[in-house]
């Protein structure tokens, strides 16, 4: 069994052991807001399961170790990354952003979020391009 198919036993057994935290939510697309050559700025919306509430989440950017796992390289970039989360009335927004301009036109963006001892992960392949996108930039994988 490879790497990648070990973690996902992995995620889904923990996803069967902790059916509550599970299935509160999902997290959406990423909206990249700035271009090649700018600081980093992003939102990727959190999505509640309907009649769930997420009241304590914690996020942040997958970790050397997370990378591994899933056989791919953490680019050095991710870790100038800061994560925020922004609550406007049932709408809940992961904003990430960074204080030095990405030069590189292309990364893996993989994304942590818990709550209480469940974890969730997603991968988005980030795509800069010149100019001002204001667009999805794709979905996570």
């Amino acid at each position: 069994m490879n790497k990648r198919m070990a973690w996902a036993a992995v995620l889904s057994m923990a996803a069967l052991g902790a059916p509550g935290w599970a299935k509160a939510y999902s997290l959406g697309d990423i909206q990249v807001e700035s271009a090649l050559g700018q600081p980093f700025s992003a939102e990727i919306p959190l999505i509640p399961r309907p009649g769930e509430k997420v009241k304590e989440i914690a996020v942040s950017v997958g970790d050397v170790g997370d990378y591994a796992v899933l056989e791919m390289q953490r680019p050095s970039l991710v870790a100038s990354l800061e994560t925020k989360i922004i609550r406007a009335g049932s709408e809940i927004r992961i904003v990430l952003t960074s204080r030095a301009p990405i030069t590189e036109p292309y990364f893996n963006l993989l994304l942590r979020t818990s709550v209480g001892r469940g974890a969730l992960f997603r991968n988005y392949p980030v795509f800069l391009e010149v100019g001002s996108p204001k667009r999805p930039t794709g979905g996570g994988v």
